[in-house]
């Protein structure tokens, strides 16, 4: 959870440990050197993570103190984040 609130402190959005409902680690474990897991968060508020999202639109380049780019998303379903991976796949291969 803090690690949430620190990111949307860079963002520039303030945040209270009272405006997030919950925060966990989803997706398998990694493996040795692999990427960490996804964090999903769920606000209090909607406008809350409304103001995470834009600004983490409005700053795209974020990045954690090892140097790896950090993605704020929404979180979406399965099929949904497969059906994406798709198009982004097939939009680099057409160029």
């Amino acid at each position: 959870m803090q690690n949430f609130i620190t990111l949307a402190a860079r963002l520039g959005v303030s945040l209270d440990e009272k405006d997030v409902v919950y925060a966990e680690r989803v997706g398998a474990p990694p493996a040795e050197g692999g990427r960490a897991r996804r964090i999903m968060v769920r606000l209090s508020r909607r406008h809350l993570r409304d103001q995470v999202l834009n600004a983490a639109r409005v700053r795209r380049s974020l990045r954690a103190p090892n140097g790896h780019t950090i993605y704020v998303n929404e979180r979406l379903t399965r099929g949904t984040r497969q059906l994406f991976n798709q198009v982004r796949a097939e939009c680099r291969r057409l160029g």
